[in-house]
């Protein structure tokens, strides 16, 4: 299934995700906190990131199943191709670069990628603090890839991205935070962070 992210991120110091943590746990109670596993993916030849696109698969520590994504750049948002990965088929595509049919396997192959020699490239690690309103979602990250740890919050909207970067500088001006329009994604920090 394709979605649309509405989604504006800002950087963090330690400090600075320690103090929102902290923000976050005493305002709101329906605050949870998980932990997930990216793996990145690409072929050979290393296509997807010349697309800047993103090919992921996400587990977390409390469920068996794993999410296989294509995130790709939307004129108004990030679109997302996504499948459900069981066992049998993530065994399949970390050992023998074989791809499960569907949504994920025909958005790559429209954008010439090659599925028969896709790897994982670097993992990464999340703490995740998420509370979710009416509107928005905040999402609070601490990141491990390649033996860095940084930090980031975002704000995904329901509404529309420029409600999420409204939401996003007004934690800027109640933080003290950095807004910054050419933000790198984790995922891109992780993928390069790889030595050659």
């Amino acid at each position: 299934m394709s979605v649309k992210e509405l989604e504006e991120r800002v950087m963090l110091t330690k400090n600075q995700y320690l103090n929102i943590e902290d923000f976050l746990k005493s305002t709101y109670e329906n605050y949870r906190i998980t932990h997930q596993k990216n793996r990145y993916l690409d072929d050979n030849k290393r296509t997807i990131n010349s697309l800047r696109h993103v090919l992921r698969i996400r587990s977390f520590t409390h469920s068996k199943n794993r999410e296989l994504t294509y995130k790709v750049d939307g004129v108004d948002g990030d679109i997302e191709y996504n499948q459900i990965l069981t066992y049998y088929w993530f065994r399949k595509l970390t050992q023998e670069s074989r791809l499960l049919p569907g949504e994920v396997s025909e958005a790559l192959l429209k954008d010439n990628v090659d599925i028969n020699s896709l790897k994982v490239l670097v993992d990464l690690r999340t703490r995740r603090l998420e509370v979710s309103l009416k509107d928005y979602t905040i999402v609070l990250d601490a990141n491990l890839y390649n033996d860095i740890v940084d930090y980031n919050l975002e704000v995904e909207s329901n509404i529309s991205k420029e409600h999420a970067k409204k939401v996003i500088l007004d934690f800027c001006k109640k933080f003290d935070l950095t807004y910054q329009d050419d933000y790198v994604v984790k995922s891109l920090r992780a993928l390069n962070s790889i030595k050659s």
